[in-house]
């Protein structure tokens, strides 16, 4: 059958045009019979695979409106939100990749690095360049301390140092850390 200028195709079926097929099947017409019909009467032309790929959703579902069926499973439980939760909250500059593998440790649960920054997205941590926080980590705390004690025991008077404030001191290498943080909460910065 030849097709009229000015014949729609489209993208998606339309419940009519869909109603449409049902009613010219029940009718008694092929496949070829329902698609040039639809072509003639209603100026749309639909190939004939569009219209079995509907029947057969139809046969399947019993109904010609769309239906979302979102049938994958969401990796992440409740239990392991929680979990990744307390671990940035433990450790502020752990990165997705040491939170994968602590989640494989403790949960059997392998999952990329991409779901775990999603995750960290959705819990509302919220991260920033070292150059806006201290970069004191918290394994290194003790030690300040430790020298410092030192100093004082040994009456170090620092005669030979020269001190400088507000000083920009920017890596050279790719590398940098960050620090993470809850938007909503103010986060301690490091010291």
């Amino acid at each position: 059958m030849d097709i009229c200028p000015g014949t729609v195709k489209p993208t998606k079926l339309s419940v009519y045009i869909r109603e449409r097929i049902l009613s010219l099947r029940r009718s008694g017409k092929n496949i070829t019979e329902v698609r040039d019909e639809l072509i003639r009467s209603d100026n749309v032309q639909v190939s004939r695979q569009g219209i079995t790929a509907f029947l057969r959703r139809f046969r399947q579902s019993g109904s010609v409106t769309d239906f979302k069926v979102n049938t994958r499973q969401k990796m992440l439980q409740e239990v392991h939100l929680e979990f990744i939760d307390e671990t940035i909250r433990n450790d502020r500059e752990i990165s997705a990749r040491e939170v994968a593998k602590l989640l494989t440790e403790r949960f059997h649960l392998p999952v990329s690095e991409t779901t775990i920054k999603r995750a960290r997205q959705r819990l509302g941590w919220k991260h920033s360049p070292t150059q806006y926080c201290q970069m004191v980590r918290e394994v290194n705390k003790p030690k300040r301390v430790n020298y410092a004690l030192e100093c004082i025991i040994n009456r170090e008077t620092f005669d030979n140092v020269i001190f400088t404030d507000e000083t920009t001191v920017k890596n050279t290498i790719v590398y940098t850390l960050f620090i993470f943080g809850k938007k909503e909460k103010k986060h301690k910065q490091k010291t």
